[in-house]
């Protein structure tokens, strides 16, 4: 089961670094369509938390324009 959930974990990184390289500013809500649509169906939170997991690993840096608009902008 663990080795299922990095598996899915990994291909869902991997949805968002793809986003990520074409959209430098965007609202959590298109990226996570963007996830389902390369991966299937994941659980509402999964994009936003490998996003922050990213950006703990240094994969990725990013800021939150506004938590209120869930809009956020690569740095």
């Amino acid at each position: 089961m663990n080795q299922d959930l990095k598996r899915v974990g990994k291909r869902i990184g991997d949805a968002i670094v793809e986003y990520t390289d074409t959209h430098k500013t965007f609202r959590m809500e298109y990226l996570r369509q963007f996830v389902e649509a390369k991966v299937g169906k994941v659980a509402p939170g999964s994009p936003d938390r490998i996003l922050r997991q990213l950006r703990a690993d240094g994969t990725l840096n990013y800021q939150v324009i506004s938590r209120h608009d869930s809009l956020y902008q690569m740095v």
